[in-house]
């Protein structure tokens, strides 16, 4: 999502690289000899309703080309290319709630939803030389991170049972504090990631509900079936059960 307007009339509009399916997808690194690979050739895309649980190791290296550089903003570079792993270097980034979802139409469109913001992390992170040894120490790298999908079953016009993407979360976590080699203004690290996707079902169980059968409130004398109970006297019982029956009727009918 980006603003189209100015400073003062802002006006956003969906961006979607065609040729970059990361731009049009949520995905993973894939798991390549145990290394973590995201390209646009070489990627682990997230399917709908399939929970995923994966781990790799990312290897990089940062390349110091400012003088003053110091250990935070090598850190804080390191942590930026973990983020980007994970696509989570852009807090504008919004999923689409319908597979065909209009991308003129912003109401189609949700904002994912960080517990902590990237750049809330990113200036979390901490690092420092050490001249001695040659090496660089980063305190708060995140090495996991947790993708909620919550999605509903609902009706569209004629069309029964749509999933609709109600939100998605991310959840960083795994902060761990490691120590690097720094040679020749040249930073290599690595790091084992954990990355898991699981998928949260909201519908609501639809019941039928009948509807109560129609009741007659009728009251009838105390004594009205006292017949039933006592037919020794030599009645008929078959005739006071016929005159008690056309009784009732009479009744409903005077009712009604």
């Amino acid at each position: 999502m980006v603003n189209i307007g100015n400073s003062t009339h802002i006006k956003l509009k969906i961006k979607r690289n065609p040729y970059d399916y990361r731009s049009n997808f949520l995905t993973l690194p894939e798991n390549f000899d145990g290394n973590c690979i995201l390209n646009n050739f070489t990627f682990y895309p997230i399917e709908f309703g399939y929970n995923v649980l994966r781990r790799c190791k990312i290897k990089s290296q940062v390349v110091n080309t400012k003088r003053n550089i110091n250990g935070t903003e090598i850190c804080r570079n390191i942590q930026a290319e973990i983020l980007r792993m994970w696509n989570a270097d852009n807090e504008n980034t919004t999923v689409g709630m319908f597979g065909n979802s209009n991308v003129s139409r912003l109401e189609e469109w949700w904002k994912i939803l960080y517990k902590t913001p990237p750049f809330v992390v990113l200036n979390s992170t901490k690092g420092k030389f050490d001249t001695k040894l040659n090496q660089t120490k980063c305190f708060g790298l995140i090495s996991n991170i947790i993708i909620s999908i919550f999605h509903s079953r609902i009706e569209v016009g004629t069309l029964r049972n749509q999933e609709k993407i109600l939100g998605v979360t991310f959840a960083f976590g795994g902060f761990v504090n490691k120590t690097f080699s720094y040679q020749r203004n040249i930073t290599k690290f690595d790091l084992d990631l954990k990355h898991e996707v699981v998928f949260y079902d909201i519908s609501t169980e639809k019941r039928r509900k009948f509807v109560d059968p129609p009741g007659i409130d009728i009251k009838l004398p105390y004594d009205f079936f006292y017949p039933f109970v006592k037919l020794n006297n030599g009645v008929d019982s078959f005739k006071i059960l016929h005159v008690c029956w056309l009784i009732v009727v009479g009744l409903v009918l005077i009712i009604f």
